[in-house]
C-alpha cells in the first residue's frame, strides 16, 4: 500500500504554486486579504494588487537573494506561498494615495471647460 512518503507528486497543490507564482499571487487577492475595509474598497484594492504582481514578485527575488547571501539551508529558504502571507495587503493599501486607489472627487467638483471663440 502507497503511503504518502511514496508518492511521487509530494504535496501536489503546494508545488503547482511554486511552480507558476502568478497564479499564487492572484489566489491571494482574497476579500480576506483584505479585512477591515468595506467591499467596494475591497473590489478596488483587489484590482490595484493584480496590477502589482511585478512588484510584489521583485520584493521576493529581493528576500530570496539575501537568503542566498546567507549561505541559508534550502529547506528553511521562504516559498513564494509562505512570502506573500506576510504580505500587509490592507496596511499596503491604505498607505498608497486616494487617486491611485480609484477615488476621485471630479464627480462633485468637475473640472471648469473653457471655451475660446
Amino acid at each position: 500500500m502507497a503511503t504518502n512518503n511514496d508518492n511521487p507528486f509530494g504535496d501536489y497543490y503546494a508545488d503547482m504554486l511554486e511552480m507558476d507564482p502568478q497564479m499564487a499571487y492572484l489566489g491571494t487577492l482574497t476579500n480576506q486579504s483584505f479585512g477591515g475595509i468595506n467591499p467596494v474598497q475591497q473590489k478596488r484594492a483587489r484590482d490595484y494588487f493584480a496590477n502589482q504582481y511585478s512588484n510584489i514578485y521583485n520584493e521576493y527575488l529581493g528576500q530570496k537573494g539575501r537568503e542566498y547571501k546567507q549561505r541559508m539551508d534550502p529547506s528553511e529558504m521562504t516559498t513564494f506561498s509562505d512570502f506573500l502571507s506576510n504580505v500587509p495587503f490592507t496596511s499596503r493599501y491604505s498607505g498608497i494615495t486616494p487617486y491611485q486607489r480609484g477615488m476621485s472627487t471630479q464627480r462633485f467638483a468637475p473640472s471648469t471647460r473653457y471655451i475660446f471663440y
